[in-house]
């Protein structure tokens, strides 16, 4: 009978993956930052994609000299971010084979490993929420000072975030089968090598920001506008109303298609240290549930 991981072990597969992590968040970093700008910018002032890059490269929104720097306005307080969810991402992408295997031999079992996956992630975003305020905050071009850094002012959009965060990661695993039986049936490729992880993250990146759009939307529209959240109706709807009553129905939409390509790059580094993970699966499927 195979033997059960060591603690060793498991840390030796943890320590892996973060590393592997950071060294695929530097990766993304020259890409995912500037259209991250790009994105807040277009759904902060109702501008056009053309508009939004011209601003920025000329300094309009953030009141500096023009140049390709101003893309990285937000580089410290990204790259802060991203270290600490590194940190738990990484760690929970790791252990998703075994979450799988655990669950593999239950009733629903791939709807419980799905589900335990994305509750784990979900909790640790929420932990890090006032993280990513302070970078949308930066990216619209905003000062924050001391007096305004609250806790209910950092964890403003945490409900949406957090949703937004539940349904990513649960649609993660399942974009991932759907776009790997695409792949797979119109293409002699093996979805599970290089070539494949990079054919199937622009689907997976398309299916994964439609699913969770709405909430993406308004959490950054609360987070640009902070009154919204004092008023009677609710701050979710005054949030919503507020989109529609400046922007109209297509600021529903707004920085979507850009944020499609921004998540491209972090889904395609999910997608290869899942791969990693599997090759290293240190729980062996014996030691799975036994079937209710």
């Amino acid at each position: 009978m195979t033997p059960l991981p060591t603690a060793s072990d498991r840390f030796a597969r943890t320590y892996e993956a973060v590393t592997i992590g950071f060294l695929l968040k530097g990766l993304e970093f020259p890409f995912v930052v500037p259209m991250s700008h790009i994105c807040v910018t277009q759904q902060k002032h109702g501008l056009s994609l053309r508009s939004s890059i011209i601003c920025i490269y000329q300094g309009v929104i953030d009141s500096t000299t023009s140049g390709i720097k101003n893309f990285f306005q937000s580089r410290r307080s990204h790259l802060f971010k991203e270290a600490i969810h590194c940190l738990f991402r990484a760690s929970a992408l790791a252990e998703k084979p075994q979450i799988d295997a655990y669950f593999a031999n239950t009733l629903h079992g791939q709807v419980k490993a799905d589900l335990t996956f994305a509750t784990l992630l979900t909790a640790g975003e929420m932990a890090m929420h006032p993280l990513d305020t302070v970078r949308t905050m930066r990216q619209a071009g905003e000062h924050l000072s001391p007096k305004k850094c609250t806790i209910s002012f950092l964890y403003k959009g945490a409900v949406a975030n957090g949703s937004r965060q539940f349904v990513a990661w649960l649609g993660f695993p399942i974009s991932e089968r759907m776009a790997s039986n695409v792949i797979e049936k119109t293409t002699s490729i093996d979805s599970h090598t290089l070539s494949g992880i990079a054919l199937k993250a622009p689907l997976q990146s398309l299916l994964m920001t439609s699913s969770f759009w709405i909430f993406e939307r308004l959490k950054t529209e609360l987070q640009c506008h902070p009154h919204l959240a004092t008023e009677k109706t609710g701050r979710y709807q005054a949030a919503l109303k507020h989109i529609l009553k400046r922007h109209g129905c297509s600021g529903l939409m707004s920085g979507f298609p850009v944020k499609v390509m921004s998540n491209m790059f972090p889904i395609a580094s999910a997608d290869y240290l899942i791969e990693q993970s599997k090759h290293r699966n240190l729980f062996p499927l014996g030691t799975a549930l036994s079937k209710n």
